[in-house]
């Protein structure tokens, strides 16, 4: 079979080619199509006539507003982002008013979304909860903050760092001890948050057996509570947790190398 398949004066492995190898997919199968459909029908025009000529572009159309409508579907999946959505205005609800506090309807208003959207993607406001709960950890890694307050601590600089951070309580830091109240009033619910805090300390060890040499077998205990609580403490008032003292007490918990 040749390499170069002519009608008239279209090459078509021009387009095919690009449509099967371009990285980018759709995206780049759409973009061919559309060139093939210009050229084609000026091809068909000049050596069989209009009426074939538009009888083929118009097919060809079709398939170009098909793969465009592909093309726009593989990029976007409202259904995900719906449910993103109502688990970003749920944290921030449960972090500022309380998981009791915040209603439904404060989370589907916040959301831009009805309440019956909630009901189509959680069972109730216990069910969001614990769907916001398994996704707020990553069983592989830290969050960025924690990365940072690592990062801080090893190379000396904590105590500005806390300074800085901790003008105002944390809402992260909030945010977990609204969990944490939450699992330890609903028993059922303790074991599956307990198992999302483990996950979490696990990556947290490993961040600090890697960033601190030295560092105590089971720092991450004494890092995550004085870190933590010294937000939580500053956030009150800096005369009850500035950022030397929480540098301090975290020198002398985890040991290590820090860099001065």
């Amino acid at each position: 079979m040749p390499d170069t398949v002519q009608y008239a004066n279209f090459d078509f492995p021009r387009y095919s080619q690009t449509m099967a190898t371009d990285s980018s997919g759709v995206a780049a199968a759409l973009k061919a199509l559309m060139a093939a459909t210009a050229d084609l029908s000026k091809a068909v025009t000049k050596d069989v006539g209009a009426d074939v000529a538009e009888q083929v572009a118009s097919a060809l159309q079709s398939a170009t507003d098909s793969m465009q409508a592909a093309s726009r579907k593989a990029g976007r999946n409202p259904k995900a982002d719906t449910r993103a959505e109502i688990l970003e205005a749920a944290a921030a609800l449960f972090t500022e008013k309380g998981f009791d506090a915040a209603s439904l309807d404060e989370i589907a208003k916040k959301a831009g979304r009805t309440k019956g959207a909630i009901y189509a993607h959680f069972e109730s406001k216990d069910d969001l909860m614990m769907a916001l709960i398994r996704e707020m950890t990553d069983p592989n890694t830290c969050d960025q903050q924690t990365l940072d307050v690592v990062e801080a601590y090893r190379d000396g600089t904590l105590a500005e760092y806390m300074d800085e951070a901790v003008c105002e309580a944390d809402p992260g830091v909030l945010l977990s001890m609204e969990i944490l109240a939450y699992a330890l009033r609903r028993p059922e619910r303790r074991e599956e948050v307990a198992q999302v805090f483990i996950r979490h300390r696990d990556a947290l060890k490993a961040v600090i057996a890697k960033e601190i040499p030295g560092a105590h077998q089971e720092a991450v205990l004494a890092f995550a509570t004085i870190v933590n609580m010294g937000s939580l403490y500053a956030g009150l008032s800096p005369e009850l947790a500035d950022g030397a003292a929480i540098a301090e007490l975290l020198g002398n918990a985890v040991g290590g190398k820090t860099h001065h």
